[in-house]
């Protein structure tokens, strides 16, 4: 048997052991209705369905053309990642009914890794994607699709009752054309291997490190290590610095997969695909602040805080690739909020124009004074992220002295 079926069969044994298959068919019951209601919107206008909303990168529905991309991209994902010397090992991506906006990758002890895309998080970035082509020039601050911007009433009220309900897709379906719709697919792509990138990146044995990759990662598959199902609902918490230097690492290695062929070239990345990538971020750091304001929930661990990666995202894609080559996962840590006169000039000020709008479309600053007024004590903060997050905003610390102590000392054994 191939390690690929093997995958595949951990996964199936993972859904019916944990009862969650009614749930994943329901899901995909979900996407043939939103692709048939495409469809039917589609014949409304006098177009036929078989035509380009037929491709399976038109992100239109359909349980085929969900679960082909996530494994396609996981391939081409891999084999770029290998190419460049990650030392990927057999990994299959598929789909986890859950609709929290995540992914993660599951570490098997036979060998290989499953990374589980969650529902919610897939329907919540085609609708993102789709709230932006809508929306493109106000997004993008350039003309870049002709006529008016489309009016969409109140993108809020639809916000909230499509990314913050339980259900995300029980929402509105549109049909776009042109360079809008360009847009809509590009971007949607791009967050989907934003996504898969991150998680291959915890499955990589080497590490990007100054012009070459090193075969001392510390912090190599990070994943939990799954024996039994039900481990599954509880989520892996390794030390505090060390996950927060496996998400940086995970982050950097998807970034170089995806300035990388097949996914861009000439190193010119493209803008909606980076919008994508940054979306993705975008999507998670809704979910982040809006708990971190309006619940007691425990934020976790096993991240940096989205602004960071927010961030990273930016310079890793708007920074020439022999910069970046050049460089350490350290001297990365340290550059990411520092603007260099190589900067693609362009496309960053593409990228911080959509990172102002999608905060301000999200209500993010709101939320960020709220959590200011409540603090980030006892919240589950990576002490690093703690820091890192009061300095950038210059406000003050709240924390008692413990939760200080074990911040600074983690930042003084970096």
């Amino acid at each position: 048997m191939s390690p690929q079926q093997t995958l595949d069969q951990t996964y199936q044994s993972f859904l019916h052991q944990s009862g969650k298959l009614p749930l994943l068919e329901k899901f995909y019951r979900e996407e043939d209705d939103y692709l048939e209601r495409t469809h039917e919107l589609l014949d409304n206008f006098g177009e036929a369905p078989l035509t380009s909303y037929g491709d399976v990168r038109a992100f239109s529905g359909g349980r085929a053309a969900a679960t082909t991309l996530i494994q396609d991209v996981a391939s081409a994902g891999r084999a770029t990642a290998n190419e460049l010397g990650a030392e990927v090992p057999p990994v299959l991506c598929a789909h986890w009914p859950d609709p929290r906006p995540n992914s993660r990758t599951v570490r098997l002890s036979h060998g290989g890794c499953i990374v589980l895309f969650n529902t919610g998080l897939w329907q919540t970035i085609r609708f993102f994607s789709q709230w932006t082509a809508l929306q493109v020039k106000n997004a993008t601050g350039l003309p870049l699709a002709p006529g008016d911007d489309a009016d969409v009433p109140d993108l809020r009220g639809v916000i909230n009752r499509q990314m913050r309900s339980p259900a995300p897709w029980e929402g509105t379906v549109w049909v776009l054309a042109g360079q809008r719709e360009f847009f809509r697919r590009e971007m949607n792509y791009g967050a989907l291997c934003w996504v898969i990138g991150h998680e291959l990146g915890h499955a990589s044995r080497r590490r990007p490190f100054k012009g070459g990759w090193s075969a001392d990662n510390p912090l190599f598959n990070q994943g939990a290590l799954i024996k039994d199902p039900g481990e599954l609902e509880s989520p892996n918490e390794t030390q505090a610095n060390d996950s927060f230097g496996a998400e940086f690492i995970a982050d950097l290695i998807a970034t170089r997969i995806l300035r990388s062929a097949p996914f861009n070239f000439r190193d010119r990345p493209s803008i909606p695909f980076t919008m994508g990538c940054l979306a993705a971020q975008m999507v998670m750091a809704d979910s982040w602040w809006q708990q971190a304001a309006h619940t007691d929930a425990r934020l976790g661990w096993t991240h940096p805080a989205p602004d960071i990666r927010i961030q990273s995202i930016i310079h890793g894609f708007t920074t020439p690739m022999s910069e970046l080559q050049a460089a350490s996962a350290e001297d990365l840590k340290t550059s990411t909020a520092t603007a260099k006169p190589e900067t693609l000039v362009g496309l960053k000020f593409v990228v911080d124009r959509y990172r102002a709008w999608c905060e301000g479309l999200l209500e993010i600053a709101e939320a960020r004074e709220v959590v200011w007024e409540r603090g980030l004590a006892d919240r589950g903060i990576n002490p690093m992220s703690l820091v890192y997050l009061y300095t950038a905003y210059g406000k003050a610390m709240k924390q008692g002295p413990s939760d200080l102590l074990s911040a600074m000392k983690v930042l003084d054994e970096q």
